[in-house]
């Protein structure tokens, strides 16, 4: 019996090494005889089309018709030059088959070759896009376009603009005495004159930027490239704040009240609103606290803000002495925050090691390039995780908030910062008729604290 011979091809795969990207050839024709693969430079391809001058194969198969050269000109030249010699050529991502184009006679033809080397041409421009990306990104550079207000363009990145950078510190200090997005705007128009929306201050407050990193491709962070213009530690509490603002409406945030936001009725589950009064005949004002919308037929009644605050001020201090007597959780915290900082240490060993090596001619610039990247990028990882970390320890923290006289001398932002770090909601138990009847239950922000307080009510039990 007469059995026809197998159809035999040869493959080409292109990469390049600061582009992550995925080559399927999509297609199965028999069996491959060789692969040619180059990374970075084209070898591989050269030897290729030698070979295909020697013998020539049944097809070439390639993922795509771009991976044949850098810019239209080359990838035109190559396809012309190998179907000169008969070789078949198969792209699986435009579904080119030469044998479908050898006579071009209707117009669905035409119009199918023209669309094919319009999708080869957006794919040579998307490679180069992405390509002059990652060179930027690899050379630490900052990416195209305007500088950041604060800084201004230098030849190797970011430089700090002397006349703007006063104000964009200005923004952030307000920010962290107040809490507030809206304070801190107005603050800039009243004193600079300086308009901005609250969409673009939430912008500034997130941006890397100011902390002296870069942000590639909205997931890539690349830490210590230029100077910064808020610290590491103000970093973080930014963070901290943001986040624990989200719990709240935008009135609760930039409300001067440190208690706003953080009251419920325990029997009714409804908000505590803090409704001040005010009576200028007889000279005084007092706060107090409503819950919003309650369901029941008689509602939940009112009670005085101070005496909630004073009640809230005395179980926060029972609370902290009951964190200062716990040590393992600390100490594990304390653990992991040590170990991330003693690896950021040894990747900036690194970094120096690397920075000899290619100044003594021993590593190559491309590749000190590569693993510098590399480094930076763990190392932008592992702060990350440390600016998620509960400030400071928590020891050193409980041992001034255990002091009622501390949380009263304290100023209303100071006072809303610590309860907001700590704590999500204050559930309020109003008693029968009295205030000094009221129970407080408190919903921790942290597991730590949390844990810490309960063991105290267990052990009162």
């Amino acid at each position: 019996m007469h059995r026809e011979a197998a159809v035999t091809a040869m493959a080409y795969f292109y990469k390049n090494p600061l582009i992550n990207q995925e080559t399927k050839l999509g297609c199965n024709i028999g069996r491959i005889e060789k692969i040619y693969q180059d990374i970075g430079d084209r070898r591989q391809l050269r030897k290729l089309i030698e070979d295909c001058q020697n013998e020539k194969p049944d097809c070439l198969m390639v993922s795509s018709l771009a991976s044949l050269g850098d810019n239209l000109e080359e990838v035109e030249g190559i396809i012309t030059h190998l179907e000169s010699l008969g070789v078949e050529i198969i792209a699986a991502n435009e579904g080119y088959k030469t044998s479908d184009f050898k006579v071009v006679d209707t117009p669905t033809k035409r119009n199918k070759l023209r669309e094919i080397w319009k999708q080869i041409e957006k794919e040579l421009q998307r490679r180069k896009l992405i390509l002059s990306h990652a060179i930027r990104k690899m050379e630490t550079l900052p990416p195209p376009g305007r500088a950041p207000f604060g800084y201004i363009r230098g030849n190797k990145g970011y430089m700090i603009d002397p006349v703007n950078a006063p104000i964009i510190r200005e923004f952030f200090r307000v920010f962290l005495l107040s809490g507030s997005l809206r304070r801190s705007v107005k603050y800039l128009e009243e004193k600079y004159q300086k308009k901005i929306s609250p969409s673009t201050a939430k912008n500034w407050l997130k941006n890397p930027v100011y902390r002296g990193d870069l942000l590639y491709n909205k997931n890539t962070i690349v830490s210590d490239t230029h100077p910064p213009i808020i610290t590491r530690q103000e970093s973080a509490q930014i963070e901290r704040l943001l986040r624990n603002n989200k719990k709240f409406a935008p009135k609760s945030v930039s409300s001067k009240h440190c208690l706003a936001g953080l009251l419920k009725c325990k029997s009714c589950q409804c908000p505590l609103r803090v409704n001040p009064v005010s009576n200028k005949t007889k000279g005084y004002s007092y706060l107090y606290l409503t819950p919003t919308n309650c369901p029941k037929n008689k509602p939940c009644k009112s009670l005085s803000y101070n005496s909630v605050l004073t009640r809230l001020i005395e179980t926060i201090c029972n609370l902290f002495e009951a964190i200062k007597e716990t040590e393992t959780e600390r100490d594990k915290i304390e653990e992991t925050r040590n170990i991330e900082r003693e690896e950021i240490k040894k990747i900036k060993e690194k970094l120096e090691v690397i920075r000899r090596l290619e100044d003594e001619g021993v590593l190559e610039e491309e590749e000190a390039k590569k693993i510098t990247y590399r480094l930076r990028e763990k190392m932008s990882k592992m702060q990350q995780k440390i600016n998620q970390m509960p400030p400071n320890t928590l020891g050193v923290i409980a041992k001034n908030l255990s002091n009622p006289q501390l949380w009263h001398d304290l100023s209303n932002s100071e006072r809303r910062f610590y309860l907001r770090e700590f704590i999500d909601t204050i559930e309020v138990n109003m008693g029968e008729n009295h205030d000094d009847k009221l129970e407080l239950n408190l919903v921790f922000a942290n597991p730590q604290i949390g844990n810490s307080w309960q063991n105290k009510l267990n052990k009162q039990e």
